[in-house]
């Protein structure tokens, strides 16, 4: 499977989106991926489902595993008190690239080879009725353009050094659109 962060779509393995009935179902990926750890079904069913009462929250939670479960494959591991990605499942993450890029190859004046940051992450995703997942996504949304800036003006660094100052200047560039949105 592959995490398309900055479209908002889960992939399959050979690249075709995973048509998933629910949308908090894709965002329980997508959040469970970025926390990168076991989070309490309690704790989910009020960051997804807070208006509703507990066992109607709860309910709804089951539905978007089952849902995750039968359009996605058996990528969750969950029992009655918590929820995360199974550790043996392999998927790719757009977003782990980029700030992989951003963290090891912009100081060296590397351009990415996905994402560039300039593009809002998880775009679509907000919910109404959830405003602390609202919250995490627009947190989230910071983070990356905070170090999209920063990685561009690290490769706007590295090519000044190299005395490539129409490259900096157009990295300098990028760094800006990276905030446009």
């Amino acid at each position: 499977m592959r995490l398309a962060y900055f479209d908002g779509t889960i992939l399959d393995d050979e690249g075709h989106p995973v048509g998933v009935r629910y949308r908090k179902s894709s965002a329980l990926v997508f959040y469970l991926a970025a926390e990168a750890r076991a989070v309490a079904r309690s704790d989910l069913a009020a960051l997804f489902w807070p208006d509703a009462d507990e066992a109607r929250a709860k309910n709804a939670l089951r539905l978007a595993l089952a849902d995750v479960r039968k359009k996605i494959g058996d990528v969750l591991d969950a029992d009655r008190r918590v929820v995360r990605l199974r550790p043996d499942v392999a998927y790719e993450d757009d977003l782990a690239a980029f700030e992989a890029w951003a963290r090891y190859e912009a100081p060296a004046g590397e351009r990415p080879a996905g994402p560039d940051g300039s593009a809002p992450v998880l775009p679509g995703f907000s919910f109404a009725d959830a405003p602390e997942f609202d919250e995490w996504v627009d947190a989230l949304r910071e983070r990356v353009a905070r170090t999209a800036v920063d990685a561009w003006t690290a490769v706007s660094d590295a090519y000044l050094r190299e005395g490539r100052d129409d490259a900096a200047v157009d990295a300098l560039r990028q760094a800006l659109a990276c905030r446009s949105w």
